[in-house]
């Protein structure tokens, strides 16, 4: 068993068992110090201990901080994020979140970025504890069956399909409707334009601001050939309109040639670019601001950023302190894998950047053979929820990775995996809405294990709901993020418990369940 620490928005530490795997402990500083006061916090340290400097950087009414940290993938199986951040992975109402995961680390399956995509339940991935809960917590798509390509897969834009993704099938060329729930498929056009072209690298790459489906019909590696053309689909009408060049217009397509490095405003009247750290205004591109980071001490870089929840706001990562001053000194990258402090900000259009975690992974080096390497599967890109209140980022758990080992030799590769924050306003709780009642709660008494089965209906909240407790005779006897537990009862038995649910998110509003009654038969009894 593993103890994962972390500490949250209150300062408490807590810790997670994770069960069934070699992993190392992963541990994360949640930073609450202004921009300009540079140490970061260590995992024993509260945030307790800086709460006038932290109170003194909540004077935004949208600044957020970080509620709680949670792995959300088994350290047995490597997983990551969605293509470098850019494809959106919460479904419409934000209770499931689809990402990469590769094989289990048996030495002969290391994850790399083009592994097949997985879902599951925020509130199950958020709450499994072994394993096999994990394993049964995700879902495989089976892309490999049917797709062929993790990035031929989005999540429907429109209400009522929660459970519905959009994708390419290469088998039969078309556009199709997919069930997760199900596996059921249904076509909604052909992307075929009929001229006998090569259409082994189509790809779909997201929706248009006026929920148009975009595929586009050339691809190497990952990158867009604008030149071969491409479709806008209206799924549900079947038509398509054929787009000569498939390339980001600044105005209606998302920043698909980016790979997470520039991205537009959500109302498209903006773009940042990392690197240059430049904010230009749409379409004039006139410059507004450069953010300077370089100028701060110590100097960082902004990589990659995710821009979906505020047009004020988006959320960035930092490049390794200690990578970038070795790279500043000689000029040449680490020659071997370097464990860094890579830092997630809130920054603003205004040029205001506030740290909001912090997390210890693998940077890019550059190897014996000479050749450089850049741990895309760790590196922490963030990805941030179309309100604002979710963030996923992977992290490496140990040295190296699937690079590493192939031209280093090393092993273990690293546990590469992808976890969650929740985020909440800086300045006090703004959600008051409690998830919807935990309905049709019914429970069963199995005699052979002298336990009680109880199931309910998923329930539904305006934010996410976090996680189920469970009560037991008015007391409160455990907590879940699946739609089912079982009570193993201790001897002697009662004649009878009683059951409530509580439906619960992260700002701990509740709805509970009817109570219900389970009798034990006294022939039921040992």
């Amino acid at each position: 068993m593993v103890l994962e620490t972390v500490a949250d928005c209150d300062g408490i530490l807590w810790q997670r068992s994770v069960e069934e795997t070699p992993m190392r402990g992963a541990w994360f500083a949640l930073a609450a110090l202004a921009l300009a006061e540079t140490p970061f916090l260590a995992a024993g340290q509260t945030l307790a201990d800086r709460a006038d400097v932290h109170r003194a950087t909540d004077q935004r009414k949208d600044a957020l901080k970080v509620a709680k940290v949670r792995r959300i993938t088994h350290p047995g199986y490597s997983a990551g994020q969605c293509t470098f951040g850019i494809r959106d992975p919460w479904n419409y109402d934000r209770s499931r979140l689809m990402y990469h995961e590769g094989g289990k680390f048996t030495g002969k399956q290391p994850y790399y970025y083009w592994s097949p995509v997985v879902w599951g339940f925020v509130s199950e991935l958020k709450h499994w504890k072994t394993a096999e809960e994990y394993e049964q917590a995700r879902k495989h798509v089976n892309e490999d069956r049917h797709f062929g390509f993790s990035t031929n897969l989005w999540w429907s834009v429109f209400p009522e399909e929660e459970n519905i993704l959009y994708g390419a099938h290469l088998a039969s060329k078309n556009i199709v409707r997919f069930n997760v729930d199900t596996e059921q498929m249904t076509e909604v056009c052909s992307y075929d334009p009929g001229d006998g072209r090569d259409l082994s690298q189509v790809r779909v790459m997201g929706w248009t601001t006026d929920s148009k489906l975009i595929v586009t019909l050339g691809d190497h590696n990952g990158d867009v050939i604008p030149e071969k053309g491409g479709w806008e689909i209206d799924v549900k009408t079947g038509k398509r309109t054929y787009v000569p060049v498939a390339k980001d217009d600044y105005s209606r397509w998302p920043a698909i040639a980016s790979h997470g490095h520039g991205t537009f405003s959500p109302d498209r009247s903006m773009y940042f670019r990392c690197g240059a750290n430049e904010l230009r205004a749409l379409p004039s591109q006139k410059l507004i601001r450069t953010l300077e980071t370089w100028k701060q001490s110590p100097p960082f870089s902004l990589e990659h950023l995710s821009w979906r929840a505020s047009n004020q706001w988006f959320t960035s990562e930092s490049g390794g302190p200690r990578w970038n001053a070795i790279v500043a000194k000689t000029g040449k990258w680490p020659t071997e894998p370097l464990l860094d402090k890579i830092t997630i900000y809130q920054v603003w259009t205004d040029g205001t950047i506030r740290p909001l975690l912090t997390t210890v992974t693998a940077c890019a080096w550059s190897g014996k053979d000479g050749v450089q390497h850049w741990n895309y599967e760790g590196e922490p890109i963030p990805d941030h929820s179309r309100d604002g209140r979710q963030l996923i980022f992977p992290s490496y758990d140990g040295v190296y990775s699937a690079d590493d080992h192939a031209s280093f030799g090393s092993t273990p590769w690293g546990y590469c995996g992808l976890f969650l924050a929740d985020l909440v306003p800086a300045a006090g709780n703004d959600d008051r809405v409690a998830p919807s009642t935990p309905g049709a709660l019914r429970g069963r008494f199995d005699p052979a294990s002298q336990s009680i089965k109880l199931t309910w209906e998923r329930c539904t909240d305006n934010v996410g709901v976090d996680g189920y407790h469970v009560y037991r005779n008015g007391e409160r006897i455990a907590t879940t993020g699946f739609i089912h537990y079982t009570d193993a009862l201790k001897a002697p038995l009662s004649a009878s418990y009683r059951y409530r649910i509580g439906a619960v998110d992260v700002a701990g509003n509740e709805a509970q369940s009817t109570e219900i009654t389970v009798r034990v038969g006294p022939n039921e009894k040992k």
